[in-house]
C-alpha cells in the first residue's frame, strides 16, 4: 500500500473544491493496489486527484482542455482536448485517471482507443461516469 498521511490541515486540499471526495477515495483504494509508476490525470480539473496521487508516491501528469484551472504546482499539466489525438507517444503511461470526463465529449469511442493507446501493456485504465440514474448524481 502506497498510504501517506493526507491530513485535514493541508494547506493545498484547502483550497481546492471538495467535488467527489468519496469517488476519489475509491480511486486511490484502488490504485493502491497498483503499483507506482506514471499516472495520467485526464480531465485533472482543478488538480485535487492529482494531488492526492502525487502524495501517494505516483509520478502524477495531469491534463485537461484548460490550465488555468489547474492549481496543482509542481505536477506537469499538458493541454489535453479529450475530443482529439492526445500530445502523448504510444505506451506513455503506466495508469490512466479518466474521472468524470467521458460525458462531456463528442466521442467516446476516440477517447478510449486514445487512452488505450497512450497506456503500457498490462496499464491500468481507471475510468468512472456519473449514474444518472441515481438521484444524487441528477441533482
Amino acid at each position: 500500500m502506497h498510504n501517506l498521511p493526507i491530513g485535514n490541515n493541508d494547506a493545498i486540499l484547502k483550497v481546492l473544491g471538495n467535488t467527489s471526495p468519496n469517488l476519489h477515495d475509491t480511486i486511490l483504494d484502488i490504485l493502491d493496489t497498483l503499483p507506482l509508476g506514471r499516472v495520467l490525470d485526464v480531465p485533472s480539473g482543478e488538480g485535487r486527484l492529482s494531488y492526492l496521487m502525487h502524495k501517494k508516491g505516483f509520478e502524477v501528469c495531469a491534463g485537461d482542455i484548460d490550465q488555468h484551472v489547474f492549481k496543482i504546482p509542481n505536477i506537469p499539466f499538458m493541454k489535453i482536448d479529450l475530443n482529439r489525438q492526445f500530445p502523448i507517444k504510444d505506451s506513455s503511461f503506466d495508469s490512466v485517471v479518466c474521472i468524470e470526463g467521458i460525458e462531456h465529449i463528442e466521442n467516446s469511442f476516440h477517447l478510449c482507443r486514445e487512452l488505450a493507446r497512450i497506456l503500457k501493456p498490462q496499464g491500468a485504465l481507471i475510468l468512472s461516469t456519473p449514474n444518472i440514474l441515481s438521484i444524487d448524481s441528477r441533482l
